[in-house]
């Protein structure tokens, strides 16, 4: 899977206000066609420059089951109610499909099938980052696993695992680095 990080306007949009970045031409006198001028842009500066600088084929940094990265701006772990869902996530373990959630606590859930997936019901807990509820799209693995999807449900949350086909799940919950909590939910297919 290949990551894209966009830092400029999108091809075609209007870039002539005030604020827009101008892209510099390069080019020296003598140049040939070949070396025709060609465009620069601003070079990224603070965590852009940093995501920019990043190699497309270096190793996971974020949250993962076994790792050590701690979630960003986590509450801290703990009994306190209601638990907080930090962080959802999906990789393919030992050619396993893996959709996790990061927990400052353990927490009391069930799961439905849909016909077409799975809902998992998070009992007492709540999203602290609306970031945490962007959808997780993960057709390109080649899994039977299409998207997850994290909403808040009134007083619980609500992980919608969206399948091609019937799937079986095998579900556990382990430490995470820092304290925390991870509820693991693993995919096969089903027989």
């Amino acid at each position: 899977m290949v990551a894209a990080l966009l830092l400029g306007p999108p091809a075609g949009a209007d870039s002539s206000g005030p604020r827009a970045s101008r892209p510099k031409v390069a080019a020296k006198a003598g140049d040939s066609d070949e070396d025709a001028p060609r465009l620069v842009s601003n070079p990224p500066r603070g965590k852009r420059a940093a995501a920019a600088d990043a190699k497309p084929d270096a190793p996971y940094q974020g949250v993962a089951p076994g790792g050590a990265a701690l979630p960003p701006h986590a509450s801290r772990p703990g009994a306190s109610r209601p638990a907080k869902m930090l962080w959802p996530g999906f990789q393919v373990r030992d050619g396993v499909p893996t959709v996790f959630v990061e927990l400052t606590a353990p927490v009391e859930w069930s799961v439905a099938d849909s016909g077409r997936g799975l809902v998992y019901t998070l009992k007492d807990t709540t999203i602290p980052l609306r970031n945490n509820t962007r959808p997780l799209r993960v057709a390109e693995f080649g899994t039977d696993v299409e998207s997850v999807d994290v909403r808040k449900a009134g007083r619980d949350v609500r992980i919608t695992i969206a399948t091609k086909r019937k799937v079986g799940h095998l579900e556990r919950t382990e430490e995470a680095a820092g304290g925390y909590k991870l509820l693991l939910v693993e995919l096969s297919p089903h027989e």
